[in-house]
Formats: structure tokens, sequence, C-alpha cells
């Protein structure tokens, strides 16, 4: 699968879910919110294919706009690559992002073998349809 297509697959059901598509900032290439009573989720998605930043440094680059959007809901920060290193999905499996109160979690996905992982099962079913 290349990035058009996942891109176009998990728009097509965050919109089925009720998701609006967000303003880009950088390093973003997908963003998404969806209010509800319950709290605001916001996933947002980066291309990790070519970049040496850490998910820590890329999540600090985002922080504010996090902080902006999510208030007291539940964000997603989805790493896209194609055959990561291994250090690179343990760095993501260990990353604890926090904005003001509010939790945002890490998750990747691998465009090569379609294999993923998700901080918090809520998004599982969001973005994957699991």
């Amino acid at each position: 699968m290349d990035m058009h297509e996942f891109m176009g697959g998990v728009r097509a059901r965050l919109h089925r879910l009720g998701y609006s598509d967000l303003a880009l900032v950088a390093p973003l290439a997908s963003a998404f919110i969806k209010p509800s009573p319950f709290g605001t989720s916001v996933i947002a998605i980066t291309d990790g294919r070519h970049t040496t930043d850490s998910a820590m440094e890329r999540f600090d680059r985002l922080r504010t706009w996090f902080s902006g959007l999510v208030g007291n809901g539940r964000g997603l920060l989805l790493f896209v690559y194609a055959n990561p290193p291994y250090a690179t999905v343990q760095d993501i499996q260990k990353a604890r992002f926090y904005t003001n109160s509010a939790g945002i979690d890490a998750g990747f996905y691998d465009l090569a073998s379609g294999t993923h992982w998700l901080s918090y099962s809520q998004f599982e079913q969001d973005v994957f349809g699991e």
C-alpha cells in the first residue's frame, strides 16, 4: 500500500464516523477532529518516511497545536513509515505525550507490511476499523 491509498482509506472511514478535516500544520500529512459531549477527539497523521526526528521531537512541534484542540478529550499522533527500523518502533511505543492535562496517544503504521500499533484502543476502531 502507498501513502496516498492509506490516507484515502483513513479519511473515508473517519468522515463516516463524523470526523472533520483540520487545517494542516507542519509536520502533519493529515488531521481530523470530532467534537462530542464527552470530549474532543483529534487524530493527527505524520509521514515519518523522510525524517530522522524522534517521536518526541515531532510531538514537541505539535504540542501547542494539540493543546488548543483537545481540551479534556483525547488525541492520537500516528506515525506512518515503510519498513521502520526496530529502534523507531520502540521509540514510538515508549513515548508518553502530554499537553496540559490531556494525554496524546502514540501509534505507527507500516505501509510495507500493513502492521500497526496504537497505545489506546478507541482509536484502533476509528483509524483501522478493527
